[in-house]
């Protein structure tokens, strides 16, 4: 399929010209004689837009409702050169009445650098969508919760806060809000507020003005800008200063902000989701975060239990790591001994779903054909635990049983059924597998989906 382009020139020969070229390289061309009418014609998603340059700033406000109405598509400008194009966010910018050959070039590299852009964009979403499928998996009353809530308030542009400890899987389960909401096809931006300096956050997240132009110190935006039409998130947002919240509190009740360096109010149009490791009420009550800002934000909490609280999901867990190195690697282990997972299982995982992760793929290494055994855990893991969980071993001991990969990954299909009603197409998209995988898995363990659909727990 020819890739869509946008012609935006108010001289009708000029403006035929250039179409005529494009078509000719085999382009599909739409020509507009204003940005007015561009604007108007966005629906048919363009891959990039070659607009000529106006007078004043007329190109940079076309330029912000580009940004925040096509946020897929590259803009080229006629009329200035490309230093200055990429400083008031286009893609590249040409000389006035280029030459074909030139034109046909820019346009060409812009094409291939948003369909770059668009894969990138749709492979994140497929692995933020499995990665956040895998904090799912378990037997636990919060795996199927957490699922619930992501269901739940995707579709929503309201503000959500992610409250829990670090490696819980606040960022994947952010970016899976994202991919499954209406901006899912718009940009993602996360930024790290607790590495910003506290004298750079302004420009970082609303860039900044200088004569007349857009231009922050490294991209010519802030990151608000860079996620026009798509979702904004805050990592540790209890990071950033009492002025900035204050900055972003009104910011979020006006719909607009001002740059740092001052400029005309500007429209933003993201959806926003915050992390944070520490209670925000507790800062409010202490006068280290703003109030309303906290209300703001957590219009929706979801909350994550560390894993020392969902101790019963770590056999499931583990062994589904287990499959993801079996994958990339090919088979080699598919046993956990009852030694290694009652270890496993009083250990207190300071790093949560990330540390377990960390630990398994490394005992793979390690490990024999027989199995992973407890020499080959960390030595964390080894050694004796004061006031651990003398009370889960025996839970520990019935689950580990010498319980095989086999009858790990019967369970955990049968919990994704049942979460799931016995719809095989939403079972599949949880595991993150394909529903022809689902169906022979389903034959090999004799599981029914029929009887989830009935009612049947069983």
């Amino acid at each position: 399929m020819a890739e869509l382009i946008f012609i935006v020139e108010p001289r009708p020969d000029a403006r035929e010209t250039h179409a005529g070229w494009l078509r000719a390289a085999g382009f599909d061309v739409r020509m507009c004689a204003t940005a007015a009418e561009c604007l108007q014609r966005l629906a048919e998603d363009p891959l990039v837009i070659c607009l000529t340059a106006g007078t004043g700033d007329e190109t940079h406000v076309t330029l912000r409702e580009l940004a925040r109405r096509a946020p897929r598509a590259s803009t080229v400008i006629i009329g200035v050169d490309a230093l200055h194009a990429q400083e008031v966010g286009a893609w590249d910018g040409l000389e006035v009445d280029p030459e074909q050959a030139r034109l046909i070039v820019a346009m060409r590299n812009a094409c291939a650098a948003q369909r770059l852009r668009r894969d990138v964009e749709r492979l994140r979403g497929e692995v933020g969508v499995r990665f956040a499928a895998r904090l799912l998996i378990g037997h636990s009353g919060a795996a199927a919760e957490l699922h619930e809530h992501v269901e739940r308030i995707a579709p929503s542009e309201v503000p959500v806060l992610l409250h829990g400890e670090h490696g819980t899987g606040k960022q994947l389960v952010a970016r899976a809000i994202h991919h499954r909401s209406a901006r899912g096809s718009g940009p993602f931006v996360t930024v790290h507020c607790r590495s910003l300096p506290p004298d750079e956050q302004d420009a970082e997240l609303f860039g900044r003005h200088r004569h007349g132009a857009l231009a922050s110190p490294a991209r010519g935006h802030g990151r608000f800008d860079l996620a026009a039409g798509g979702t904004v998130l805050l990592d540790d947002v209890a990071a950033l200063t009492p002025v900035m919240q204050t900055k972003l509190l009104r910011a979020l009740q006006s719909g607009s902000v001002t740059r740092a360096g001052g400029g005309p109010p500007v429209t933003i149009d993201v959806r926003l989701i915050s992390t944070t490791r520490e209670s925000l009420a507790e800062l409010v009550v202490q006068g280290k975060f703003v109030e309303e800002l906290y209300y703001r934000l957590g219009a929706y909490t979801i909350r994550f239990k560390p894993l020392r609280e969902r101790r019963e999901d770590i056999p499931a867990l583990a062994r589904h790591f287990l499959g993801q190195v079996e994958q990339e690697h090919g088979p080699r282990i598919d046993r956990i001994t009852p030694e290694a997972m009652q270890a496993m299982m009083v250990h207190a995982w300071p790093g949560n779903v990330r540390e377990l992760q960390s630990v398994m793929h490394r005992a793979v290494v390690t490990a024999d054909r027989h199995g992973i055994a407890i020499g080959d855990l960390p030595f964390a893991l080894r050694s004796p635990r004061s006031g651990t969980a003398a009370a889960a071993e025996a839970q520990a001991t019935a689950i580990a049983e010498a319980l095989s990969l086999s009858e790990a990954e019967r369970r955990c299909i049968a919990s994704a059924l049942k979460v799931c009603q016995g719809n095989v197409t939403e079972t599949a998209r949880r595991l993150g597998i394909g529903r022809a995988t689902l169906y022979r898995k389903l034959a090999r363990h004799r599981l029914d989906a029929r009887s989830e659909r009935d009612g049947d727990t069983g």
